[in-house]
């Protein structure tokens, strides 16, 4: 279990960064202090879905082992088509920067973290699939 948590872990934090990129580089402190927000940010998606995923077994209401992976490319799948539309021009809100007054576009909040949040589960739920799947075949 410790390494899905760390796989999920390390997932959320490439989702985040891809969403700073998305939304544009801040300067040279955002650079310092995005990867850091991007772990704990992280961290806190993987708490909040590890218990759901030790008490539901998402994976057991699919049937058949490969209706398995289906489940878990589709939340791959929504996370990054939801961490596109936060950047798109329906969604993304445009912001300005205090210091020089720049507009700049914000990604929209509550999507981007919808995407983040099924990648997330998504990789919380490959490394069980996969066992399922080999113990199966046994």
């Amino acid at each position: 279990m410790t390494r899905t948590l760390v796989i999920a872990w390390v997932v959320g934090i490439v989702v985040y960064m891809t969403a700073v990129v998305l939304s544009g580089y801040d300067g040279l402190l955002s650079l310092l202090y995005q990867p850091l927000i991007g772990a704990v940010i992280s961290a806190i998606v993987v708490a909040m879905w590890t218990p759901v995923r030790m008490a539901v077994d998402i994976a057991n209401f699919l049937p058949g082992s490969g209706a398995r992976w289906t489940g878990v490319v589709f939340l791959a799948v929504l996370g990054i088509i939801l961490l596109r539309l936060s950047a798109g021009d329906g969604f993304a809100t445009l912001e300005r920067d205090t210091d020089t007054g720049e507009a700049y576009r914000s990604l929209h909040f509550g999507l981007a973290y919808a995407g983040l949040s099924a990648s997330v589960l998504a990789a919380l739920l490959i490394p069980e699939t996969a066992r399922r799947k080999s113990a199966a075949t046994k």
